[in-house]
Order: C-alpha cells, then sequence, then structure tokens
C-alpha cells in the first residue's frame, strides 16, 4: 500500500538536476550517482512536480494534457511517485 494520498504534496528532491531529451528527459541524483531516463510522460509528471503540486494536482494536470479521467491515471501517478520516492528523486509531505 502506498503512502502517498490525495493531498501528498511532491517536491523534487535539491539533489536531483534533471535534462530535456528529445524523447522526454534524464534525472540524476547527486548523492546517489544514478541516473534515470524518462520517456515523455513521465517527463511531464516530473515537471509538474517541480510546480510543488500536490497527487490530486498532478493527477489533474496529467488528466488535461493526456485527455484522460483523473480516475483512471491515479493508480499510475502513484506507482511512479512511488518509484521516484524509492530512487531518493522526491520528498513528500502531508
Amino acid at each position: 500500500m502506498s503512502i502517498l494520498s490525495v493531498r501528498t504534496k511532491v517536491t523534487a528532491c535539491e539533489n536531483v538536476v534533471a535534462c530535456e531529451l528529445s524523447t522526454g528527459s534524464a534525472l540524476l541524483n547527486l548523492d546517489t550517482s544514478r541516473y534515470f531516463q524518462l520517456n515523455g510522460t513521465a517527463s511531464f509528471l516530473w515537471d509538474s512536480i517541480g510546480e510543488g503540486n500536490s497527487v490530486q494536482g498532478l493527477c489533474d494536470a496529467m488528466a488535461a494534457n493526456y485527455a484522460v479521467e483523473v480516475d483512471d491515471c491515479y493508480d499510475d501517478v502513484i506507482a511512479l511517485l512511488e518509484a521516484f520516492r524509492k530512487a531518493k528523486l522526491i520528498t513528500i509531505a502531508d
């Protein structure tokens, strides 16, 4: 079960840098020296995190940008945020 809820605020960790690629973006965690390549959809979510959104705000942004229902993208957004959290790319606060 996820520790994230719709009210959870998500922010990028300070020691993570991002750069745009032709197919998405790349992230580098300077603390762990690990890098990650994101596709266009994950890159959009990452950029939305930079705006200091809640999980609900991220789902709303994804739904608006990709013409899907908010409820349909919720599980996918949570799964990606959990992967970001485990990779120490984001911090969360309720």
